[in-house]
């Protein structure tokens, strides 16, 4: 297992599950490797039998890895640039629907959501809640504050009988 970078600019390896590690990688290969997978590391990690995380946090502090590694990335963005490009040019409808999805989004071309509406049908019903928990109280209560506005919760006067229900 591959242990932090020292202060020589070198990362330190150990032997893992036999396999013979060299005890330190110099900065200058690790940059190759860099250079040669086009900035993915793990790619670099596997060249050189490193743990990807150890040699993450070693780039990470190393200005100069840091900057290869990002110089690397950016040129793979410039070349898939190229490539939109290209089929932009000869008319391609995908290419050009893709560029106005991103590229052109700041100006309104993004695609539309359509979505159904669902009508939710008002349902009124009467809680006894000297029957609850105190539990199931500090749940409705919670519940109540969550929906603030969504749910009607006036309390309704159980005493008072409906017209309906009263016998003549």
């Amino acid at each position: 297992m591959p242990l932090p970078p020292n202060d020589s600019g070198q990362l330190k390896v150990s032997t893992i599950i036999g396999k013979g590690l060299p005890t330190s990688v110099p900065k200058e290969m690790i940059a190759a490797k860099i250079h040669e997978h086009q900035g993915n590391i793990m790619k670099v990690c596997d060249d050189l039998n490193l743990l990807y995380v150890p040699l993450q946090q070693f780039i990470d502090k190393n200005y100069e890895l840091r900057d290869l590694v990002i110089g690397a990335r950016t040129s793979l963005t410039d070349m898939a640039e190229d490539v939109l490009r290209t089929h932009l040019n000869s008319n391609n409808l995908k290419a050009a629907v893709f560029t106005l999805q991103t590229l052109g989004k700041d100006k309104g071309y993004v695609p539309k959501m359509e979505t159904e509406s669902h009508i939710i049908k008002e349902e009124r019903k009467t809680v006894d809640l000297s029957k609850l928990s105190t539990s199931q109280l500090k749940d409705l209560r919670r519940l109540m504050s969550r929906a603030s506005g969504m749910i009607d919760v006036t309390p309704v006067d159980v005493t008072k009988k409906d017209e309906k229900d009263v016998a003549p």
